[in-house]
């Protein structure tokens, strides 16, 4: 089954993240720390579908943010 993973090395950690939205299964999540300033998103491997919405989302995936692996 494949599944979504987060390179946090890649990660530009934006404020809005534009995967959370385009996440179907709702697993994708990002902590706020203070107003402007964000943890890495987290994606729920129990609910991620493997769709890959979020790879197409992302708008720093050229740098290979989000990948989907065969898990």
């Amino acid at each position: 089954m494949r599944k979504a993973f987060v390179n946090t090395n890649s990660c530009h950690k934006c404020l809005v993240c534009s995967t959370i939205k385009s996440c179907p299964a709702n697993a994708i999540t990002q902590d706020r720390k203070f107003i402007f300033k964000v943890d890495y998103p987290t994606i729920d491997i129990n609910k991620c579908v493997g769709c890959g919405k979020c790879v197409k989302a992302c708008r720093y995936n050229k740098d290979r943010v989000i990948t989907i692996k065969e898990k």
